[in-house]
Protein backbone atom coordinates (compact mmCIF):
# COMPACT_ATOMS: atom_id res chain seq x y z
CA UNK A 1 0.00 0.00 0.00
CA UNK A 2 1.20 4.27 -0.66
CA UNK A 3 2.07 5.62 2.30
CA UNK A 4 2.17 9.16 1.88
CA UNK A 5 4.22 11.54 4.11
CA UNK A 6 1.75 13.87 5.88
CA UNK A 7 1.69 17.12 3.35
CA UNK A 8 1.65 14.65 0.35
CA UNK A 9 -1.07 14.99 -1.99
CA UNK A 10 -2.15 11.52 -3.89
CA UNK A 11 -3.34 11.68 -7.34
CA UNK A 12 -5.30 8.46 -7.77
CA UNK A 13 -8.20 7.13 -10.13
CA UNK A 14 -10.88 5.24 -8.97
CA UNK A 15 -8.74 1.46 -9.77
CA UNK A 16 -6.05 2.73 -6.93
CA UNK A 17 -8.72 3.46 -4.16
CA UNK A 18 -8.02 -0.40 -2.86
CA UNK A 19 -4.33 0.19 -3.12
CA UNK A 20 -4.02 3.24 -0.64
CA UNK A 21 -3.07 2.97 2.74
CA UNK A 22 -6.31 3.00 5.16
CA UNK A 23 -4.77 5.67 7.40
CA UNK A 24 -4.45 8.28 4.34
CA UNK A 25 -6.59 11.41 5.11
CA UNK A 26 -9.04 11.26 2.29
CA UNK A 27 -8.91 14.90 2.10
CA UNK A 28 -5.56 15.18 0.52
CA UNK A 29 -6.77 12.44 -2.32
CA UNK A 30 -7.24 14.37 -5.57
CA UNK A 31 -9.69 12.04 -7.91
CA UNK A 32 -8.18 12.18 -11.88
CA UNK A 33 -11.45 11.29 -13.55
CA UNK A 34 -11.97 10.91 -17.66
CA UNK A 35 -15.62 12.86 -17.66
CA UNK A 36 -15.20 16.85 -16.97
CA UNK A 37 -18.57 17.08 -15.81
CA UNK A 38 -18.33 14.47 -13.01
CA UNK A 39 -18.28 15.71 -9.30
CA UNK A 40 -19.09 14.17 -5.76
CA UNK A 41 -19.68 14.97 -2.50
CA UNK A 42 -16.68 15.48 -0.49
CA UNK A 43 -14.34 15.02 -3.22
CA UNK A 44 -11.59 16.92 -4.81
CA UNK A 45 -11.54 16.35 -8.61
CA UNK A 46 -9.47 17.25 -11.82
CA UNK A 47 -10.10 16.36 -14.97
CA UNK A 48 -7.25 13.97 -17.10
CA UNK A 49 -7.36 15.12 -20.37
CA UNK A 50 -6.89 18.92 -19.78
CA UNK A 51 -3.59 21.01 -19.81
CA UNK A 52 -0.85 20.37 -17.80
CA UNK A 53 -0.93 24.08 -17.20
CA UNK A 54 -4.56 23.98 -15.83
CA UNK A 55 -4.10 20.75 -13.80
CA UNK A 56 -0.97 22.35 -12.19
CA UNK A 57 -2.99 25.15 -11.09
CA UNK A 58 -5.63 23.08 -9.86
CA UNK A 59 -3.19 21.16 -7.73
CA UNK A 60 -1.68 24.20 -6.55
CA UNK A 61 -5.41 25.29 -5.58
CA UNK A 62 -6.17 21.91 -3.82
CA UNK A 63 -2.82 22.24 -1.59
CA UNK A 64 -3.75 25.64 -0.83
CA UNK A 65 -7.04 24.22 1.04
CA UNK A 66 -5.41 21.40 2.32
CA UNK A 67 -2.83 23.33 4.22
CA UNK A 68 -5.86 26.07 5.16
CA UNK A 69 -4.81 28.75 3.35
CA UNK A 70 -7.44 30.82 1.79
CA UNK A 71 -5.43 32.22 -1.00
CA UNK A 72 -6.18 31.95 -4.87
CA UNK A 73 -4.38 30.53 -7.44
CA UNK A 74 -4.34 33.26 -10.68
CA UNK A 75 -4.31 31.10 -13.69
CA UNK A 76 -3.78 33.54 -15.83
CA UNK A 77 -1.85 37.03 -15.17
CA UNK A 78 -4.60 39.67 -16.78
CA UNK A 79 -8.19 38.54 -17.89
CA UNK A 80 -9.96 41.46 -19.33
CA UNK A 81 -13.26 41.98 -19.03
CA UNK A 82 -15.48 43.72 -21.45
CA UNK A 83 -19.49 44.80 -21.02
CA UNK A 84 -21.90 44.20 -23.34
CA UNK A 85 -25.49 45.95 -22.63
CA UNK A 86 -28.40 48.60 -24.14
CA UNK A 87 -30.81 51.03 -22.71
CA UNK A 88 -33.47 48.80 -23.37
CA UNK A 89 -34.86 44.88 -24.47
CA UNK A 90 -35.05 43.92 -28.15
CA UNK A 91 -31.73 45.03 -29.73
CA UNK A 92 -29.97 42.39 -30.96
CA UNK A 93 -27.38 42.51 -27.69
CA UNK A 94 -27.39 38.61 -27.50
CA UNK A 95 -26.56 37.99 -30.71
CA UNK A 96 -23.74 40.66 -31.37
CA UNK A 97 -22.11 39.37 -28.20
CA UNK A 98 -21.81 36.00 -29.17
CA UNK A 99 -20.68 36.94 -32.50
CA UNK A 100 -17.94 39.35 -31.25
CA UNK A 101 -16.68 36.05 -28.87
CA UNK A 102 -16.44 33.93 -31.57
CA UNK A 103 -14.35 35.79 -33.85
CA UNK A 104 -12.44 37.25 -30.83
CA UNK A 105 -11.62 33.42 -30.31
CA UNK A 106 -11.36 31.74 -33.81
CA UNK A 107 -10.06 34.63 -35.78
CA UNK A 108 -7.55 36.26 -32.86
CA UNK A 109 -6.71 33.14 -31.00
CA UNK A 110 -8.39 35.01 -27.37
CA UNK A 111 -9.77 32.48 -24.72
CA UNK A 112 -13.26 33.56 -24.35
CA UNK A 113 -15.69 33.24 -21.85
CA UNK A 114 -19.23 34.61 -22.84
CA UNK A 115 -21.18 34.85 -19.30
CA UNK A 116 -25.26 35.70 -19.93
CA UNK A 117 -26.62 38.24 -17.28
CA UNK A 118 -30.26 38.28 -18.54
CA UNK A 119 -32.55 36.81 -15.53
CA UNK A 120 -34.18 35.12 -18.93
CA UNK A 121 -30.92 34.05 -20.69
CA UNK A 122 -31.73 34.10 -24.57
CA UNK A 123 -28.17 32.83 -25.00
CA UNK A 124 -30.13 28.68 -25.49
CA UNK A 125 -31.13 29.92 -28.98
CA UNK A 126 -27.30 29.80 -30.08
CA UNK A 127 -25.75 27.16 -28.32
CA UNK A 128 -26.28 23.45 -27.66
CA UNK A 129 -26.08 22.39 -24.13
CA UNK A 130 -25.28 18.56 -25.26
CA UNK A 131 -27.66 17.33 -22.42
CA UNK A 132 -25.00 19.20 -19.60
CA UNK A 133 -27.09 18.89 -16.87
CA UNK A 134 -26.99 20.90 -13.36
CA UNK A 135 -24.13 22.90 -14.65
CA UNK A 136 -25.60 25.97 -15.63
CA UNK A 137 -23.99 29.22 -13.93
CA UNK A 138 -27.42 28.83 -11.97
CA UNK A 139 -25.87 25.42 -10.70
CA UNK A 140 -22.37 26.82 -10.05
CA UNK A 141 -23.21 29.90 -8.33
CA UNK A 142 -25.45 27.99 -5.88
CA UNK A 143 -22.02 25.86 -5.22
CA UNK A 144 -20.19 28.62 -4.94
CA UNK A 145 -22.07 30.74 -2.09
CA UNK A 146 -23.35 27.23 -0.38
CA UNK A 147 -19.57 25.56 -0.38
CA UNK A 148 -19.44 26.15 3.56
CA UNK A 149 -22.82 23.83 3.89
CA UNK A 150 -22.47 21.34 1.52
CA UNK A 151 -18.05 21.18 1.73
CA UNK A 152 -18.22 20.09 -1.61
CA UNK A 153 -15.32 21.69 -3.72
CA UNK A 154 -16.73 22.64 -7.17
CA UNK A 155 -14.02 24.45 -10.14
CA UNK A 156 -15.62 26.38 -12.22
CA UNK A 157 -14.16 25.30 -15.86
CA UNK A 158 -16.02 21.98 -15.03
CA UNK A 159 -19.20 23.28 -15.74
CA UNK A 160 -18.12 24.89 -18.87
CA UNK A 161 -19.28 24.02 -22.73
CA UNK A 162 -17.53 25.05 -25.94
CA UNK A 163 -18.74 25.81 -28.94
CA UNK A 164 -16.92 25.20 -32.71
CA UNK A 165 -15.92 28.53 -32.36
CA UNK A 166 -13.78 27.83 -28.87
CA UNK A 167 -15.88 30.16 -27.34
CA UNK A 168 -16.37 28.71 -23.68
CA UNK A 169 -19.79 29.02 -22.14
CA UNK A 170 -22.21 28.14 -18.88
CA UNK A 171 -25.32 26.16 -20.51
CA UNK A 172 -28.28 27.67 -20.16
CA UNK A 173 -30.43 27.90 -17.02
CA UNK A 174 -33.56 26.38 -16.87
CA UNK A 175 -35.45 28.91 -14.71
CA UNK A 176 -34.46 32.82 -14.27
CA UNK A 177 -30.87 33.09 -13.99
CA UNK A 178 -29.50 32.97 -10.23
CA UNK A 179 -26.85 35.75 -11.77
CA UNK A 180 -29.11 38.43 -11.57
CA UNK A 181 -30.28 37.96 -8.14
CA UNK A 182 -26.50 38.39 -6.57
CA UNK A 183 -25.64 41.37 -4.67
CA UNK A 184 -22.64 43.46 -6.08
CA UNK A 185 -19.86 42.12 -3.34
CA UNK A 186 -21.16 38.41 -4.68
CA UNK A 187 -21.03 39.73 -8.11
CA UNK A 188 -17.88 41.09 -7.81
CA UNK A 189 -16.90 37.44 -6.13
CA UNK A 190 -18.51 35.57 -8.45
CA UNK A 191 -16.28 37.39 -11.31
CA UNK A 192 -12.99 37.34 -9.26
CA UNK A 193 -13.73 33.48 -9.38
CA UNK A 194 -14.20 32.58 -12.57
CA UNK A 195 -11.26 35.39 -13.55
CA UNK A 196 -9.35 33.00 -11.14
CA UNK A 197 -10.20 29.74 -12.36
CA UNK A 198 -11.26 29.30 -15.50
CA UNK A 199 -7.71 30.47 -17.49
CA UNK A 200 -9.04 32.68 -20.09
CA UNK A 201 -8.11 35.99 -21.86
CA UNK A 202 -11.41 37.63 -21.96
CA UNK A 203 -14.25 37.42 -19.91
CA UNK A 204 -17.62 38.56 -22.25
CA UNK A 205 -20.43 39.47 -19.95
CA UNK A 206 -23.92 39.76 -21.66
CA UNK A 207 -25.86 42.27 -19.55
CA UNK A 208 -29.31 42.77 -18.46
CA UNK A 209 -30.75 46.22 -20.54
CA UNK A 210 -31.06 49.35 -18.88
CA UNK A 211 -29.41 50.62 -14.84
CA UNK A 212 -29.67 47.84 -12.74
CA UNK A 213 -27.91 47.59 -9.60
CA UNK A 214 -25.50 44.85 -10.12
CA UNK A 215 -24.77 47.08 -13.99
CA UNK A 216 -23.98 49.87 -11.61
CA UNK A 217 -21.20 47.82 -9.87
CA UNK A 218 -19.98 45.76 -13.41
CA UNK A 219 -19.26 48.72 -14.83
CA UNK A 220 -17.02 50.22 -12.41
CA UNK A 221 -15.08 47.07 -12.54
CA UNK A 222 -14.58 45.92 -16.25
CA UNK A 223 -12.21 47.19 -18.90
CA UNK A 224 -14.71 48.20 -21.55
CA UNK A 225 -18.06 48.52 -22.51
CA UNK A 226 -20.17 47.90 -25.36
CA UNK A 227 -23.36 49.66 -25.65
CA UNK A 228 -25.49 48.20 -28.09
CA UNK A 229 -28.06 50.62 -30.31
CA UNK A 230 -31.06 49.74 -32.36
CA UNK A 231 -31.73 51.62 -35.70
CA UNK A 232 -34.72 53.77 -34.97
CA UNK A 233 -34.40 56.95 -33.23
CA UNK A 234 -36.42 56.26 -30.50
CA UNK A 235 -33.41 53.36 -29.21
CA UNK A 236 -30.19 55.94 -30.76
CA UNK A 237 -32.10 58.46 -28.38
CA UNK A 238 -31.86 56.37 -25.10
CA UNK A 239 -28.27 54.82 -26.07
CA UNK A 240 -27.03 58.32 -25.96
CA UNK A 241 -28.59 59.27 -22.65
CA UNK A 242 -27.92 55.96 -21.31
CA UNK A 243 -24.15 56.58 -22.40
CA UNK A 244 -24.00 60.20 -20.70
CA UNK A 245 -24.79 58.42 -17.92
CA UNK A 246 -21.95 55.83 -18.19
CA UNK A 247 -19.46 58.03 -18.83
CA UNK A 248 -20.46 60.08 -15.41
CA UNK A 249 -19.98 57.12 -13.50
CA UNK A 250 -16.68 56.28 -15.33
CA UNK A 251 -13.95 59.06 -15.39
CA UNK A 252 -12.21 60.89 -18.03
CA UNK A 253 -9.06 59.48 -16.80
CA UNK A 254 -10.29 55.74 -15.89
CA UNK A 255 -9.06 52.37 -18.14
CA UNK A 256 -12.85 52.30 -19.10
CA UNK A 257 -13.88 52.63 -22.20
CA UNK A 258 -17.19 53.09 -23.78
CA UNK A 259 -18.43 52.43 -27.04
CA UNK A 260 -21.37 52.31 -29.61
CA UNK A 261 -22.12 49.47 -31.11
CA UNK A 262 -24.78 49.09 -34.34
CA UNK A 263 -24.64 45.80 -36.43
CA UNK A 264 -26.59 45.62 -39.66
CA UNK A 265 -30.38 43.82 -39.55
CA UNK A 266 -29.21 41.62 -41.78
CA UNK A 267 -31.80 38.25 -41.93
CA UNK A 268 -29.52 36.32 -44.26
CA UNK A 269 -27.12 35.99 -41.08
CA UNK A 270 -29.42 34.06 -39.14
CA UNK A 271 -30.72 30.48 -40.28
CA UNK A 272 -32.53 27.97 -37.35
CA UNK A 273 -30.77 24.51 -37.86
CA UNK A 274 -33.51 22.18 -35.48
CA UNK A 275 -33.76 24.03 -32.23
CA UNK A 276 -30.38 26.15 -32.54
CA UNK A 277 -30.36 29.60 -34.74
CA UNK A 278 -26.83 29.44 -36.56
CA UNK A 279 -25.00 32.96 -37.29
CA UNK A 280 -23.28 33.22 -40.48
CA UNK A 281 -19.88 35.03 -40.34
CA UNK A 282 -19.52 35.82 -43.78
CA UNK A 283 -22.98 37.65 -44.59
CA UNK A 284 -23.06 41.49 -44.02
CA UNK A 285 -23.52 41.01 -40.08
CA UNK A 286 -20.77 38.95 -39.41
CA UNK A 287 -17.92 41.34 -41.08
CA UNK A 288 -19.36 44.14 -39.26
CA UNK A 289 -19.10 42.19 -36.20
CA UNK A 290 -15.17 41.47 -37.66
CA UNK A 291 -14.62 45.26 -37.69
CA UNK A 292 -15.43 45.71 -34.45
CA UNK A 293 -13.20 42.96 -33.05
Amino acid sequence: PVKPGPTSMILATPGCIPFLDSDLTKERIIYLTEDASQSGENEKQIYKYQSVALIASELRYFYAQIEGREISIPLTEACRMLVMTSASGGSGQTAAALTLARILSSSYGKRVLYLNGESMNSSGCYLPDHGAGNRSISDFIFHLFQKEKTKESKWARSYLLQDSYGVHYFPTSSGVNAFCGLTPAETLLLIDTLKTQCQMDLILLDLESGLTEQTLTIVQACDGILLMEGADPVSQWKRENFQQILEQMVSSGSRIWIQSVLLPRDPQSFVAKGSIIEILMHQDYGSAAHHLA
